[in-house]
């Protein structure tokens, strides 16, 4: 078949010539269509057998090398190599996937304070994807890309042949570019790659790229559970760091609000601190019992109504793309965002046991300020009861002449009423 094919090919690309030499000689079309039946026979039953039988004895010994290096690359069975460079192309895909996202976000107008998160968010999803992906990957799928990849460029790069030979000519290109890939170019970058870096990096790296992988997508996966039903040390560390947060914010804006209300005096810094203080203490408390669940309503909640007043300017004051933005900017922000920030933060931060040395400090603190108030309400309590004790006499006495009084203005009025029935 291959020789028939290739015979005919040659037969009609030399066609062309003969048809324009052998016209000289006076010969007809006739004759010409014989000469090209018997070019094609040479090359079917002479050259082509001969050819073969040359090539193969001279390169028929380097079968047995190709046999093993395509057995060697598309059936590596050694899975902490495969392994370290499916992470090691994961972590080329992510490092990109970031760069990009970024450079796109400055490039929309997006401040450092939006660009940053957009880029995080492309960095992590292309991690979990990509990592996913390529472990699923056997060599023989790898080396199928690459030959396409390899045909596209030899397709779209072939130099231009003279017609009617351009297509056929690109055709042959991505073939033959394809087959060197597939049988010489990609086996041979790969045992060479292997060769270098097993030794040096995989044989060290592989165990902790593939652990840190499925620490990562385990806690992403399950990010939802793992926030909202946190009751470790961290989520009380998380949750008294937060506090702080929203004490410093309350205090910059308290400085704003009497700013703008022109206050001046004691009252200047009284209001300031006294709001903050409250906010550190008393909306801490709400912090501290309800922790990551409280946390994440709010922040939701508070995305949600940023999202939805940014839409509801930009379209118009529709209430039709507002709505629906918040709703699914909150939920959005609750159910994903929020969580996975939440536990890639705590298994990166816990990878230096933050929460065994952290969570005492902030707690103790929290907890050393708020022992005053205890004891404060604690007192309050005591003496309400012993005042409402001491008090009691009196108001049954109280109690028992409103009663009487009440009788009595309620017989004297029943009495009128009767008798002005009876006239």
């Amino acid at each position: 078949m291959v020789a028939v094919l290739s015979g005919a090919a040659l037969t009609y690309f030399f066609g062309v010539d003969a048809s324009q030499y052998l016209p000289t000689f006076g010969y007809d079309s006739a004759v010409r269509h014989i000469g090209q039946a018997v070019q094609g026979m040479v090359w079917v039953f002479y050259v082509f057998p001969l050819a073969h039988i040359v090539i193969s004895r001279m390169f028929g010994w380097m079968g047995k090398y190709f046999e093993k290096l395509l057995d060697a690359t598309y059936s590596d069975s050694d899975t902490k190599w495969k392994s370290f460079l499916c992470h090691l192309v994961s972590l080329g895909a992510t490092g990109t996937a970031g760069y990009h996202a970024f450079g796109y976000a400055m490039s929309f107008g997006f401040g450092l304070w939006l660009a940053a998160p957009a880029a995080a968010v492309a960095v992590l999803t292309a991690y979990l994807v990509s990592g996913a992906l390529f472990n699923r990957w056997s060599n023989r799928t790898v080396g199928v890309i690459t030959s396409i990849v390899a045909a596209y460029l030899a397709f779209t790069h072939c130099p231009a042949l003279p017609a009617p030979f351009e297509t056929i000519g690109a055709i042959a290109a991505a073939v033959l570019a394809a087959a060197l890939n597939a049988l010489l170019v990609f086996p041979l970058v790969y045992q060479v790659i292997k060769a270098i870096a097993n030794p040096l990096l995989a044989s060290w790296l592989s165990d902790p790229l593939t652990n840190l992988y499925k620490t990562i997508s385990s806690e992403v996966f399950s990010s939802v559970e793992k926030t909202y039903e946190d009751k470790s040390p961290y989520a009380v560390l998380f949750t008294h760091v937060v506090n702080v947060l929203v004490a410093g914010a309350v205090f910059l804006l308290s400085n704003e609000l009497v700013g703008m209300i022109h206050l001046s005096g004691w009252t200047a810094w009284a209001l300031p601190t006294l709001l903050t203080i409250s906010s550190y203490l008393f909306v801490g408390r709400l912090f501290v019992a309800y922790k990551t669940t409280l946390i994440g309503a709010l922040a939701s909640i508070g995305v949600g109504a940023f999202v939805g007043v940014e839409v509801f300017a930009h379209f118009d004051h529709s209430l039709w793309y507002a709505v629906p933005s918040f709703i699914g900017a909150a939920l959005g922000f609750g159910l994903a965002v929020f969580p996975v920030t939440y536990v890639v933060t705590r298994a990166g931060l816990e990878t230096i046991a933050v929460s065994r040395w952290a969570t005492p400090v902030v707690e103790g603190v929290y907890n050393f300020f708020f022992g005053f108030v205890q004891k404060f309400w604690t007192q309050f309590v005591i003496v309400y009861r012993r005042i409402s004790l001491s008090f009691a006499p009196i108001w049954a006495n109280v109690s028992k002449q409103w009663d009487e009084a009440w009788a009595s203005a309620k017989e004297t009025f029943d009495r009128a009423f009767n008798g002005k029935d009876k006239k």
